[in-house]
């Protein structure tokens, strides 16, 4: 039996001793009513109040919770049974049945609200007021409801950039949908919901007594600087409350707010407090609020750090990056071209070869993100922290989830060398560099009217074998890792895919796309017929009809025989593809020969070959590629086309920096056997006699008008006078032109708005502010000339041929003196070509040794026709001899029976035609000849 204190009676007035807590409260309708009545909330606070002061020893736990309880109920009116219990108690577990036996207590109802989740709420209990109506009415109103799944709360967490925000996305969800922790795991996936929110909260919970703390150090450090400063004072001056600063909001008596404090570096002058007589003016107030504010702003810094160390749920996302980017839009190419400036690799001296590279000595130290933000602050004249340069690079794990923070504006990393290129000497390096260089700036800046295509080959993939296995790693189970292996037997025929990749390069204002046709070497020849069939392909696809069908193609090759633009063939598809198309401009362009590994294409490549690392697929998918006979070629078909859809199927949409590879089977399509089935009488046609092409025309008379006209646009629209490297179409608008282009009105397309006219071609030309051999501030040493970059080249009219050809014209001309070159004239061709004398000088030797290894490889094939007649005049003399039993046997020939020196034989000879003579063989020096005789030829001994 409870006693009455026991029973948490009210007062004398109020007797519920020997009433058990059963029968003090009752249930109507899933409504509970307090058993207490005849009593307001207001007089159970006093009543309740002064008998636990009379009649408990002092504090009582139990009445300070009802009246904390009672208090909280009248405040609000209506409160949740949970909320109260939770601020009314101290401990931060909630249990229904003890907190609605606690409540009880008082005089209150408890009743339910929500149709499918029900939530209990006390309210102070009014005698003869309907309960039930007030639940039906808030439960018809319409609640605020927040309903995730497991889905979208996944989609949601994925964005977070670490997993301390992850948990506070989950904190938030289960706590506004009042989740208990079988809903949180049901609804929104959550693991552990328990330890979650305990985390979390204990979390909020260090961070806010952080905060207390490190307020209380301020306020402890405040009051002693105030102490100290009234010590300064002498009496009846100034006397600087403390509190004061305890919030920076305030404002004067007339007004006016105080100026934004911007730093707290600056030091507190004792001298103003002296000089301020009376405390009361409006200078020492603002003087007060100032230190307040500098103390404020100071002690929340200190706050911020010191949560950012220690808290458990910081948040680790910076915010700068986004308003660097907001601000600066462009800073991602400003890194990338700061850093393609600086390499110090071997790409970074690859212009020349072998002895003399780039010339350029003043490249400075290597990269690094120290390096990045220097050159940031100086080029926008804007601060920069270390962190953010890094944020806005591309992240090297991306594994990690870290790598979330990276913002990959600037396609920068940090990452190993890799192997590169053996070294080789190309003349042409310098001048080919500085042409791409302007090109890209005239292409690239807007590319709506432009398909620009960077072409090439990637490396093939060989089937039967896996020798990729030491480039890259691969995830495997760690018992059972991937088998790498290599077929000891050599294939009667060609198991290997090769993919043709097509870049559409990114410009200013188009995205970039990538596309890799897959095709086997035994199903695809490898010609400029077949690569113009892939194309004919794209463009009858909706996502590329729109990039093919532009007015302007600006093709990017290789110098290869299947797509140099300098090859017969390859000019003759571009023309049918430029007057079929109905293309206004079609110019194709290549590097100089080493110089692919340039082009952007050569990136995906890469991008291919790491998404088919450790990749096995065999070429006998289906069965033995042989039968009885030999090779089946039916099975063989079948599988190298199962073997390319595998392929596809597994490294389809590789990642490729800011796009992936969309791959594909190659053309066969109508249209590419026909390109196939006529190439051999396009070769005929294209570089055949006249007599051939009659033939031609008499047998294939269509085919032959065809070819012909195609031809007579290419005579028409090629612009002449462009070096090998260089194709270039363009409309000449004669109305007997066959192109429908030339039937309208003539049109003049600039490479951009306002840019020039696209007939212009940035042929490098020697700029005259900085010559071979004048001061240059870029050279450390021997400056070897600069060529004029896009702009100030647009009014040039003089430009430059590759230096190869130069070289090679000179070379003909050329006087060697004593086996030597002439160096004045080295140094003229120099000062031409913009290259150092080494490099001239190494040319003209590489020249001059191709020379002599032809002329061995003339007179080699002399001296052998030449044995061969004589092994053939000796059988037949032999024949004729061969009764004669006393003829002499014959000799074999001594140094003296070669030629009037007698030194025996070496070099270039010829025989004299008399067949009596022992001594028949001369050197050409020495009988005074430099070519071979046409027809009978007599030593001079036999003329005379």
């Amino acid at each position: 039996m409870r006693t009455q204190d026991e029973a948490g009676c009210v007062g004398s007035s109020i007797k519920l001793t020997g009433i058990a807590l059963s029968e003090k409260f009752t249930k109507t309708d899933g409504m509970y009513y307090s058993a207490v009545d005849n009593m307001t909330l207001q007089e159970f606070l006093e009543g309740k109040g002064d008998y636990c002061r009379h009649n408990h020893i002092q504090p009582c736990t139990r009445c300070s919770t009802y009246l904390k309880m009672a208090t909280i109920i009248n405040e609000k009116g209506i409160v949740s049974l949970k909320e109260l219990s939770l601020q009314a108690s101290l401990s931060s577990k909630y249990k229904t049945d003890k907190a609605l036996r606690m409540v009880m207590q008082l005089p209150v109802v408890v009743f339910p609200v929500g149709e499918r989740q029900q939530r209990l709420f006390v309210a102070e209990k009014v005698p003869n007021f309907d309960y039930l109506k007030l639940t039906k009415h808030l439960n018809l109103l319409p609640s605020p409801s927040i309903n995730l799944c497991k889905e979208e709360m996944r989609r949601i967490c994925s964005m977070a950039s670490t997993e301390k925000d992850q948990s506070l996305i989950k904190y938030v969800a289960i706590k506004a949908q009042n989740l208990n922790s079988t809903q949180s795991r049901k609804r929104l996936g959550v693991d552990d919901p328990k330890k979650l929110l305990g985390t979390v909260q204990e979390s909020i919970q260090q961070q806010q007594n952080i905060r207390n703390a490190l307020w209380d150090l301020a306020s402890i450090q405040a009051s002693a600087e105030a102490e100290s400063n009234r010590d300064a004072t002498s009496p009846g001056q100034l006397d600087v409350e403390v509190t004061a600063f305890s919030s920076d909001d305030d404002a004067d008596e007339d007004g006016s707010s105080l100026p934004t404090i911007e730093t707290d570096s600056e030091s507190d002058n004792p001298e103003d407090y002296i000089e301020m007589k009376n405390e009361n003016t409006k200078k020492a107030k603002q003087k007060v609020k100032r230190i307040s504010h500098l103390l404020y702003r100071r002690t929340e810094r200190e706050v911020a750090k010191k949560i950012a160390k220690d808290s458990v749920l910081n948040r680790q996302y910076p915010k700068a990056v986004c308003r660097i980017l907001k601000k600066f839009p462009d800073i991602g190419r400003v890194m990338e071209s700061f850093v393609h400036d600086n390499l110090v690799g071997a790409d970074a001296w690859r212009r020349t070869g072998v002895f003399t590279f780039d010339g350029n000595l003043k490249r400075g130290k290597r990269v690094t993100y120290a390096r990045i933000q220097a050159h940031l602050q100086d080029h926008y004249a804007a601060k920069f922290s270390y962190g953010s340069v890094v944020q806005l690079c591309v992240t090297h794990n991306r594994r990690r989830i870290s790598a979330k923070r990276y913002k990959n504006v600037a396609q920068i990393t940090s990452r190993r060398a890799r192997k590169g290129w053996n070294i080789r000497l190309n003349p042409d390096s310098h001048w080919s560099n500085a042409f791409y260089r302007d090109l890209d700036a005239l292409q690239l800046q807007d590319g709506r009217n432009k398909f620009i295509l960077n072409r090439d080959d990637a490396a093939g993939f060989r089937l039967d074998t896996t020798y990729t296995h030491k480039q890259y790693t691969s995830v495997s189970m760690k018992d059972q890792p991937e088998l790498t292996t290599h077929t000891d037997y050599v294939n009667k025929y060609k198991p290997v895919s090769q993919t043709s990749m097509y870049l559409l390069m990114e410009t200013e204002t188009t995205a970039q796309k990538a596309v890799g046709l897959v095709k086997a070497h035994h199903l695809y020849p490898k010609n400029p017929s077949l690569h113009m069939a892939d194309l004919y392909m794209l463009s009858r696809m909706e996502e590329h009809k729109s990039d093919l069908r532009k007015p302007i193609d600006c093709i990017r090759v290789d110098g290869a025989a299947d797509e140099g633009p300098s090859h017969i063939e390859v000019q003759f598809m571009w023309t049918e593809w430029h007057l079929l198309m109905e293309k206004y401009c079609t110019l194709v362009t290549a590097r100089y020969a080493g110089g692919s590994y340039l082009n952007k294409v050569e990136q995906l490549n890469g991008c291919l070959t790491r998404a088919h690392a450790n990749m096995f697929i065999p070429s006998t998918i289906h069965g033995s590629n042989f039968n009885n006979s030999g090779i089946d070629e039916q099975k063989l078909a079948l599988n190298l086309k199962t073997a390319m859809q595998v392929y596809i199927n597994r490294c389809d949409e590789a990642p490729a920096g800011r796009s992936t590879i969309k791959l594909m089977e190659g053309s066969k399509e109508e249209r590419a056997s026909e390109l196939q089935d006529r190439r051999p009488l396009l070769l005929k046609f294209c570089k055949g006699s006249q007599a051939t092409r009659e033939k031609i025309r008499m047998e294939h008379p269509d085919l032959y008008d065809h070819f012909t006209k195609v031809w007579d646009v290419r005579n028409r629209h090629m612009q002449k006078g462009l070096p090998g490297y260089v194709f270039q179409l363009l409309p000449c608008y004669d109305k007997s032109c066959p192109h429908p282009v030339c039937s309208k009105e003539k049109e003049e397309i600039c490479w951009f708005d306002g840019g020039p006219k696209v007939s212009f071609i940035p042929i490098p030309s020697p700029d005259p502010n900085r010559p071979w051999g004048g001061p240059c501030t870029t050279c450390s040493e021997h400056c070897n000339g600069h060529y004029l970059q896009f702009p100030d080249n647009t009014d040039v009219t003089a430009s430059t041929r590759p230096p190869r050809d130069v070289i090679g014209d000179a070379f003909k001309t050329i006087r060697r003196p004593n086996g030597q070159f002439d160096e004045a004239v080295i140094v003229d061709l120099a000062r031409e070509t913009l290259l150092p004398v080494q490099d001239i000088q190494m040319w003209l030797e590489h020249l001059e040794s191709v020379k002599q290894r032809r002329l061995c490889g003339v007179q080699k094939a002399q001296n052998t026709r030449a044995a061969r007649a004589t092994e053939a005049q000796q059988r037949e003399y032999e024949a004729d001899d061969g009764a004669d039993d006393g003829a002499e046997d014959e000799q074999e020939p001594t140094e003296e029976d070669f030629c009037l020196c007698h030194r025996g034989e070496f070099g270039r000879m010829v025989m004299c035609d008399m067949a009596t003579r022992r001594q028949r063989w001369f050197h050409y020096p020495c009988v005074g000849i430099v070519r071979k005789p046409r027809g009978t030829w007599y030593c001079p001994s036999c003329r005379d």
